[in-house]
This record gives C-alpha cells, structure tokens and sequence, in this order.
C-alpha cells in the first residue's frame, strides 16, 4: 500500500452567521478530514482562523 500523502488545511469562519449555519469550525474539520481520507490524503495540520468579518 503507498504512503497517504500529507496535506495542511485552512479552515476559517469570517461571521457568527456563518457558525449559526452549520460552517463552523468543526463542521469543515470533519468535513476535510472526509475528503483527504477519501482521496488518499492525511491532514499533517489544520490552520483554523475564527475571525472577524473585514467589514469591522
């Protein structure tokens, strides 16, 4: 079996509307967890960025 190759993700939520929507951080953690796993992928490190809408 080859090795997975290892990838880093960039997870961000710019707005509470966005977490009250159901894109949160953990949701997209998961959900690119699925794929890398899927596509023969492992997250090495996820870079999560909650942070404020530019327009503050």
């Amino acid at each position: 079996m080859e090795p997975r190759k290892p990838v880093v993700a960039y997870c961000r939520v710019s707005t509470l509307e966005q977490k009250r929507r159901g894109y949160g951080i953990e949701i997209q953690t998961r959900d690119v967890t699925i794929l890398a796993k899927r596509e023969g992928l492992f997250v090495r490190r996820f870079y999560k960025d909650e942070a404020e809408s530019g327009a503050r």
